[in-house]
């Protein structure tokens, strides 16, 4: 930068400046058109890929820029043409006709974006399409400006009316709709797993951090907003990263937490002495001990996934003997053992409730942010590279901005690039793909309206059963999945097993098995019950019915627990409200909860025979003493009659005795 007495001059030698880098890109770009589509289009997408924000933004407003500013936006505009040109010529007509339409309909009055559009429909097969778009360029035009088209789009719209074959992709045009048969590198809604690092890229920063922390204190937590990859970086990233020093045990809590932590440690060390869960069971030093019977020195990482089941999904017993035994382990320092949680941060509250985990939670927690634009590019791009396809910039770019507007991104993102890498004509993951699908925004609802349209009615509503069966709504926190057993949704009806294998085949169910083996189905992510509308409009409605339901099914499976314990059951006003709930709720019960208030009625009924039976005893008992009473008291009122007849008499002989007396 020179000072001159003009004002500042910027020397340079014009390589540095994204204006100048950007025009010589752009000429190279407009020259090899006609001779290298593929190079003009790479070095057009270079071009643009210089643009941040409008043209000279620093300077909109001042009046001796605006004539730069025109021009360098025109440039920009040919830019995009001349991509768009390119990649026609490369026969990807099909994959350009969204975004073309979208340019269109942002400048209905530039002839060039409507040429490319009306030859790009035509090599689709779509003649009425091609021939409508140059109408309403015409109408558009006459009315504004009160002009006809350019001979030239006079022209196309003629050899279009003539089915001209020259149109169409000719010998020496390159096509690359071959489509290699590759493995799908994007996960949908659900987690990394540790096998799958290799497709795991963006977060080796936040990798870093949390495995140093670990070398640091006993206790990690990633903790954030559902949908930020908390469980992806745990376990595809820190679990990888420590599988070298560490036996990894890993496990989600669910509504047995003590069972999965043993089945955990089970996997963990299969080398480990059998009487290793007896002492895990034995009382809260159960783990601690027990780690320390394993047969070598190596350390442990636990790793326990998605913390805040512990409140949504386990008694409140469970959760007191999971953590009794895991922070006694914790804090004993001879214990070889690091922890490492992942936690929503809207049950931060719940967890902090507890004195020593908010203590442990206040040293290590890290706060899982947004991934970065660079970050995103190394999570679409790298993957994709390792099977072989290649992605548009233009799709990178819509992704990183999709993503600002979207709590719930990466799953959500995760999803859209599953579904256009399904989707995809070639081996090129274009931005005409990722549009195609719905984007970021609606990639995830479209697909989930389209297998419930999929549905006969009966089947539509066996959905509804099914799904709502497979959340808990918040209380004071957002609505969380749920993990059910597959026989508990069998039993809900005939149609089940279709709408669990139709929503499973399209990634929104996937299943597992518990610790004892039993099947089990859960949402693949909570993003489902935000984004998918028909979903979210469910659970609005039926949210008062939700959290009674729940309640009764956490009643049942504590009565299923007990051995069907008598002293569990639902009596009185608690019975009747949940008898009243069963008669008016649009939730069909399960088996568990209908055997419950069953069993509960018939105690009940018992009840009040062996009530009715004691007081006709007792009345019968007061009957007999009535008329024992009644029988006493009328014999003494005779017996009394006759002590008072004689009583007279012998009065009466006195008197007289004493007459004589007198007498005498």
């Amino acid at each position: 930068m020179l000072t001159t007495p003009a004002g500042y001059v910027l020397a340079s030698d014009g390589v540095e400046v994204d204006a100048v880098r950007f025009e010589a890109l752009l000429g190279d770009a407009r020259s090899s058109v006609g001779s290298d589509p593929a190079g003009a289009a790479e070095a057009a997408r270079e071009a643009l890929s210089l643009w941040r924000g409008p043209a000279l933004a620093d300077f909109r407003y001042e009046t001796f820029a605006q004539d730069e500013i025109r021009r360098l936006e025109e440039l920009r505009m040919l830019a995009t043409e001349t991509r768009l040109e390119s990649d026609l010529a490369q026969g990807l007509h099909r994959e350009l006709i969204p975004e073309l339409e979208q340019l269109r309909a942002e400048y209905p009055l530039r002839e060039g974006l409507s040429a490319l559009l009306m030859v790009a429909l035509y090599r689709a097969g779509r003649q009425a399409d091609a021939l409508r778009a140059y109408g309403e360029l015409r109408e558009g035009l006459v009315e504004e400006l009160g002009i006809e088209p350019s001979t030239r789009l006079q022209d196309l719209e003629l050899r279009i009316l003539e089915q001209d074959a020259d149109l169409l992709l000719g010998d020496g045009e390159t096509r690359t709709t071959e489509r290699s048969d590759v493995a799908n590198p994007f996960k949908g809604l659900r987690r990394f797993r540790e096998d799958e690092a290799a497709d795991f890229h963006g977060r080796d920063a936040l990798v870093g951090r949390v495995t140093d922390l670990l070398g640091e204190t006993r206790l990690a937590a990633l903790v954030g907003a559902s949908g930020s990859g908390k469980s992806s970086v745990a376990m595809a990233g820190v679990v990888p990263a420590m599988r070298a020093t560490h036996r990894v045990m890993e496990l989600v809590p669910g509504e047995q937490p003590l069972d999965e932590l043993e089945l955990s440690l089970l996997r963990a060390a299969p080398d480990a002495p059998a009487s290793v869960v007896d002492v895990l069971r034995t009382d809260a030093d159960g783990l601690r001990r027990a780690i320390r019977l394993l047969p070598d020195d190596q350390r442990v990482l636990l790793v326990i996934d998605q913390l805040e089941e512990l409140w949504t999904m386990a008694s409140a017993g469970e959760r007191a003997g999971f953590l009794d035994r895991v922070l006694a382990a914790v804090a004993d320092e001879r214990t070889p053992i690091e922890v490492l949680v992942t936690l929503r941060a809207d049950f931060l509250g719940e967890a902090i409730a507890h004195p020593t985990l908010a203590a442990l939670l206040d040293a290590g927690s890290v706060l899982v942010q947004p991934l970065a634009p660079d970050e995103i590019e190394e999570a679409i791009t790298v993957p994709a590279a390792r099977v072989g396809v290649t992605v548009d910039p233009a799709l990178i770019a819509a992704v990183v901005g999709d993503i600002a507007e979207h709590p719930q991104a990466l799953p959500l993102m995760q999803y859209a690039l599953t579904e256009a890498f399904d989707r995809r004509e070639s081996d090129h993951l274009t931005h005409a793909d990722y549009a195609r699908v719905g984007g970021l925004a609606a990639a995830l609802g479209k697909r989930a309206d389209g297998v419930f349209a999929g549905l006969d009615e009966n089947r539509q509503v066996a959905a509804r059963e099914v799904l709502l069966r497979l959340v808990v709504p918040g209380q004071g926190t957002g609505d969380s999945r749920r993990r059910a057993h597959l026989d508990e949704l069998v039993a809900l009806g005939d149609d089940v097993d279709e709408v669990v294998s139709v929503f499973g085949a399209a990634r929104l169910l996937t299943f597992d098995a518990d610790p004892h083996g039993a099947a089990t189905v859960e949402i693949t992510h909570e993003a489902l019950l935000t984004e998918w509308s028909q979903l979210a409009q469910w659970i609005n409605e039926a949210r008062d019915e939700l959290v009674t339901s729940r309640r009764l099914s956490d009643l049942a499976a504590e009565w299923e627990r007990e051995g069907r314990a008598d002293g569990l059951l639902l009596q009185g006003g608690r019975l009747d409200r949940y008898r009243t709930f069963a008669a008016d709720s649009t939730l069909t019960l399960s088996r568990p909860e209908q055997e419950l208030l069953a069993a509960s009625t018939d105690a009940e009924t018992r009840d009040r025979r062996s009530a009715r039976r004691r007081r006709v005893g007792v009345l019968t008992a007061l009957t007999s003493i009535a008329v024992l009473a009644v029988v006493a008291a009328v014999a003494a009122f005779a017996n009394g009659q006759r002590i008072e007849e004689a009583a007279q008499a012998s009065l009466a002989r006195a008197i007289a005795a004493s007459a004589l007396d007198v007498l005498d």
